[in-house]
């Protein structure tokens, strides 16, 4: 069993993604876990690889959670600072969470790496939220994959590559948007042409975001110095440029009144040169 006196809240919405560490009181008390985990290990001496399976369940009380609603973020003239109880805009609940975990680890020779495949699934529940029902928690990815290797085909030459995957995780999108009248503009003031988007949402987490993946190359030419080595790295980050959402949020259509989903993307393509010394 393991005590955590820290929770982590994290934003359902669609929205740039965010954080908050909020401590333990007397009115939220701290999150409780229970792990059992089962493991298998066997090495494969003229491979020199070694091989691990890992299968798990957890369960986990008092873990918190936005109630519907709630924001800490917005700040006005009616919402000001000082009004806002971080502990009235949270409520806690129940988690669970299974899967297993395989590698596949090459140590020794000049092929070297891993592949590694993870299975999980992560669901929460609240009373006060989805009508009490378990829903897909915000870490709930299916598959996680991920495949590294190196080869040194010359003394102190070396060319790497790693590719990763891992299936979307859940988002609250609304499924309507209306438009109506905001009695109140931002500085409290009262204003008859102000408006705003009413969003409705069917259900917490009740959408999934695209998968990730990416692949990531490297050159390494390392040089013996009478003090220590120097070693030249030229990289490439996301290889084949692969569109990876950074962040998804509900905007109108450019001349209409229709609402979209859109999706932000960051670091598509990087090239990079790296120089160590070491001494």
């Amino acid at each position: 069993m393991m005590n955590q006196f820290i929770h982590l809240l994290s934003s359902t919405g669609t929205m740039l993604p965010a954080d908050i560490w909020l401590p333990a009181t007397k009115s939220i008390q701290a999150q409780q876990s229970i792990q059992y985990s089962i493991g298998y290990e066997r090495e494969f001496s003229r491979l020199k690889a070694d091989f691990s399976l890992e299968a798990y369940y957890k369960t986990s009380s008092n873990v918190l959670t936005y109630r519907d609603g709630a924001n800490f973020f917005f700040i006005d003239a009616t919402n000001p600072p000082q009004q806002i109880n971080w502990e009235a805009n949270v409520t806690s609940g129940k988690a669970k969470a299974f899967g297993f975990e395989a590698m596949l680890h090459k140590k020794q020779g000049k092929w070297n790496g891993w592949l590694g495949y993870g299975w999980s699934k992560s669901s929460v529940r609240f009373n006060e939220i989805n009508s009490g029902d378990w829903f897909p928690s915000d870490y709930d990815r299916r598959h996680d994959i991920s495949i590294v290797f190196s080869y040194d085909f010359k003394p102190h030459r070396k060319v790497s590559a790693s590719w990763t995957y891992m299936s979307g995780h859940p988002v609250t999108l609304p499924y309507h948007t209306s438009v109506a009248h905001k009695p109140y503009d931002f500085e409290g003031h009262t204003s008859p042409t102000s408006f705003i988007n009413i969003d409705y949402y069917g259900g917490r987490n009740n959408y999934r975001t695209d998968n990730y993946h990416r692949l990531d190359l490297a050159f390494q030419l390392t040089k013996p110095l009478k003090h220590g080595e120097r070693t030249w790295e030229i990289g490439v980050y996301n290889a084949y440029n692969h569109h990876n959402p950074f962040m998804y949020y509900v905007d109108n259509l450019y001349g209409t009144d229709k609402r979209i989903l859109k999706k932000m993307i960051l670091f598509p393509f990087i090239p990079s040169i790296t120089y160590v010394r070491k001494f």
